[in-house]
């Protein structure tokens, strides 16, 4: 499994995979997206497809060898299209059964946010993007970071 900075796993995402052993892998179906410093997070379907750390391939210690490495699919796919490329080679990964990461932003550590293009006039908010944007996060479902939860995520 790849990880980065923005994003935090359930500490029983081992176990399961252990013992479960599914032998092409695994990827995250539901998971949380979580602002920094705030008490929720908001429950997120296709996890995997919006999130880099989303997918658990099963490798071989021969997959990292000098020829071999280029051609890894743990290196040469985007997490994106991981699930459809394990279904079209006939070695579906499995969904983990339970809400397994938190994609997190706004702590200064997330990679996408160096390729926002800086002074774009045509893409400038306006009051309709505000009022929207507002509206969405007043209807939108979330989650308390509850004491359990925040050991879960390793948040404490």
């Amino acid at each position: 499994m790849k990880l980065d900075a923005d994003d935090l796993v359930s500490k029983k995402i081992v176990s399961y995979v252990l013992a479960d052993d599914n032998q092409h892998g695994y990827y995250v179906e539901n998971g949380f997206h979580w602002i920094s410093g705030r008490k929720w997070v908001e429950p997120i379907g296709n996890f995997h497809a919006g999130c880099g750390s989303s997918n658990i391939l099963h490798v071989l210690k021969s997959d990292f060898e000098k020829d071999k490495i280029q051609d890894s699919n743990i290196l040469k796919l985007g997490h994106n299209i991981t699930v459809k490329h394990f279904n079209d080679i006939k070695k579906p990964l499995k969904a983990i059964p339970f809400p397994a990461a938190i994609y997190r932003i706004s702590h200064g550590e997330n990679i996408t946010s160096s390729y926002a293009p800086n002074a774009v006039s045509h893409n400038q908010p306006n009051i309709n993007f505000y009022i929207g944007k507002y509206v969405k996060l007043f209807f939108k479902r979330r989650v308390y970071l509850s004491k359990s939860r925040r050991i879960e995520f390793s948040l404490n």
